[in-house]
């Protein structure tokens, strides 16, 4: 069995900035990943307006459930409040 000698040396300018460049990647997925969080939510925004449109557009205006004013709805929780703070 030969045992040969293994001789080391400092690693060449490439390598270095390959390791570098590794470094940095590895640092950088977070707001890689922040990115695709971002992104993954207004999808997530999207795809329920668009279907709604679709479905106005195909089928009329009976297709869809007109939203409730603001006002009326403001005004329905302001009565929950006032009915969950006379139990409480």
């Amino acid at each position: 069995m030969d045992d040969d000698i293994v001789y080391s040396a400092l690693p060449s300018k490439s390598d270095e900035e390959l390791e570098k460049g590794f470094v940095t990647a590895i640092i950088d997925q977070p707001k890689l990943l922040d990115e695709l969080a971002k992104q993954l939510v207004t999808l997530n925004l999207a795809i329920p307006g668009l279907y709604a449109t679709a479905l106005k557009f195909m089928g009329g205006d009976d297709a869809v459930v007109e939203s409730v004013p603001l006002k009326q709805t403001a005004m329905k929780l302001q009565r929950l409040g006032a009915v969950v703070a006379a139990d409480g």
